[in-house]
């Protein structure tokens, strides 16, 4: 299985552009993420979870690799650090597929 994540910080004014995105990509999920969901980062903290936990969940979905509970930890990071860094006047965009 192979997929593809990516985030895209957009300006508020830019929501037509994600508009655009979302059609024209070919992705399982596409979601905005805007500065109100600054209220979920204690949980999305990757210091509240280990690999264990995080492989066992990929394996649960039919989705366990090698690393998959180090690549869990990376992206909690990554989307836990980008949510955090909103701006009020920007949106991230999350598309994965």
């Amino acid at each position: 299985m192979s997929s593809i994540v990516s985030l895209t910080l957009l300006d508020t004014n830019a929501l037509p552009e994600f508009a655009r995105l979302a059609r024209e990509a070919a992705y399982d999920l596409a979601v905005l993420l805007s500065p109100g969901h600054k209220r979920y980062l204690d949980p999305l903290h990757p210091n509240g979870h280990s690999e264990a936990e995080l492989a066992e969940h990929f394996a649960n979905a039919g989705l366990d690799f090698e690393e998959s509970g180090l690549v869990g930890l990376d992206g909690l990071r990554l989307l836990h650090d980008e949510i955090d860094r909103l701006h009020p006047d920007e949106v991230l965009l999350l598309v994965v597929g």
